[in-house]
């Protein structure tokens, strides 16, 4: 099917305020329990991000999962039960609201991503993949900004995240999908022209090996990553391991830099705070 280049919600621009409202919709519509209640922690976490105060009060739900997952690692028995919980959907729309959508309207504007922005650069796209798409909003984005392009979203099967992600793709059920979505890279045909991944690696205990696996699976182009190993949330570990031994969020981000380089990638320098979100490049 030809993918209809419009879609009716802007993504890419839209405000969160405005963005929060097609959120709660897909909620009720996908009969996830209590919808205005995960709102609530849904402006609990942004606000909580923003402040660097997770345990601010409206924030309460959300906090306590954190709490579950960090107290989970100190047994070294991950619960990943945690992101089965209806409340990790605020989690999910609290990343793209203050990250993931600030990465994209920088790929769009292109005053910070080098020449001209990244898709200048680029040329012609064929197939874009956002790793851990969320509640599909980055991927809906990416439509806009690639219109051509095949765009694809990775997640889990059957989660809350996935129904959302699959209601926005296609929000008034007339069978044309902007977007697709699968369980795991393996899935994608390769070679992949352009993969998003934001805030996605870190939810692996084991990073490098499945940054190797993705290229492995997709032998991207191009990559647009933004890690944040050293950063407490959600599904973040404390330690990481890498073959046969542990390290610091700090010490996985360099060796993960260098693997990029090892398989010939090369990071394009940006005018980006810190160099995040990272523009990386297949020599």
């Amino acid at each position: 099917m030809e993918k209809n280049k419009q879609h009716p919600f802007d993504f890419l621009n839209m405000k969160p305020k405005d963005a929060l409202n097609v959120f709660h919709h897909a909620m009720v519509v996908t009969n996830i329990e209590n919808p205005a209640d995960i709102i609530y922690s849904t402006e609990g976490a942004i606000k909580a991000y923003r402040s660097n105060d997770l345990e601010i009060p409206q924030n309460a739900a959300l906090y306590s999962l954190f709490q579950q997952w960090y107290q989970s690692l100190e047994l070294s028995n991950p619960a990943y039960k945690v992101y089965d919980s209806p409340v990790y959907l605020a989690e999910a729309f609290a990343c793209w609201s203050i990250y993931s959508r600030r990465y994209l309207l920088e790929i769009d504007k292109g005053k910070s991503l080098p020449p001209d922005g990244i898709v200048k650069h680029l040329g012609q796209v064929r197939s874009v993949v956002d790793l851990g798409c969320g509640i599909g909003f980055s991927t809906a984005a990416l439509t806009q900004l690639f219109p051509e392009a095949k765009v694809v979203g990775t997640n889990v099967p059957n989660s809350d995240q996935t129904k959302i992600a699959k209601l926005i793709a296609d929000p008034y059920d007339t069978g044309e999908n902007y977007f697709e979505m699968v369980a795991s890279p393996n899935y994608i045909e390769k070679p992949v022209d352009f993969v998003f991944a934001s805030e996605y690696f870190e939810h692996f205990d084991r990073p490098i090996e499945h940054l190797f696996e993705v290229l492995e699976e997709l032998n991207p182009s191009n990559l647009l990553l933004a890690n944040t190993f050293t950063s407490p949330s959600i599904g973040h570990f404390d330690i990481y391991k890498h073959k046969s031994t542990e390290h610091s969020g700090r010490e996985i981000s360099r060796m993960f830099n260098k693997a990029l380089k090892d398989q010939s990638y090369e990071k394009i320098k940006t005018t980006l705070w810190n160099n995040r979100p990272t523009y990386w490049k297949k020599m």
